[in-house]
């Protein structure tokens, strides 16, 4: 009869992704980093919804979740001339296994 039966296993989206795992952020010695030239907006997605923290450099970056959208954006200025690194995790709502670390690093020129 020329049918062809079976079926098809179409692949699931991952339960949690994230559209940056590495930011950086290229700014001069005492150049001040307070203004949204200083931001970096990134897609999350996480079935069930999903929740973000800083784990370290809450002392010179703010995070901000508005829907799928995490901003990252640094506060105050950097007079060091040094690398600044700094971590956030990333879980799916009520489950903290298999969070996703994105890097932050802000550079010296």
């Amino acid at each position: 009869d020329g049918s062809i039966s079976g079926t098809m296993t179409l692949p699931q989206p991952p339960l949690l992704a994230v559209e940056k795992t590495t930011l950086v952020f290229p700014i001069q010695t005492g150049q001040n980093v307070g203004d949204d030239k200083n931001r970096c907006d990134m897609n999350v997605r996480g079935q069930g919804g999903w929740t973000a923290e800083i784990t370290s450099g809450a002392d010179w970056f703010t995070i901000q979740k508005t829907g799928d959208i995490l901003s990252v954006k640094m506060n105050g200025d950097n007079t060091t001339g040094r690398y600044r690194e700094g971590n956030i995790r990333i879980t799916r709502s009520g489950n903290a296994s298999n969070p996703i670390n994105v890097a932050i690093t802000q550079t010296p020129n």
